[in-house]
């Protein structure tokens, strides 16, 4: 059997963290926390890559809805009051 003969053989995968192929002057000791960090924020940015045009976005459209809110209250309160106060008159 050719797979026997493999499942007796120990394989093991390298620490790539030790010694980086690539050396980033991030101004950051080369620790493996370090690189960690580095490898986790660039798979969130690969993940997400427009996320914090999309923030942004989200927060300019917060700004105008509650700004169209206050607007409308107000707008409500001028109509309605007006309507409100007419019918208060007594003879």
């Amino acid at each position: 059997m050719p797979f026997a003969s493999l499942a007796a053989q120990d394989f093991t995968i390298p620490n790539g963290t030790t010694s980086p192929p690539i050396v980033v002057n991030s101004g950051t000791k080369g620790t493996v926390d370090n690189y960690a960090r580095d490898v986790s924020a660039y798979l969130m940015w690969a993940a997400e890559p427009k996320l914090e045009e999309r923030h942004l976005f989200g927060a300019s459209v917060m700004v105008y809805l509650i700004a169209f809110a206050v607007i409308m209250f107000l707008a409500k309160r001028a109509v309605w009051g007006r309507l409100h106060n007419e019918g208060t008159h007594t003879a």
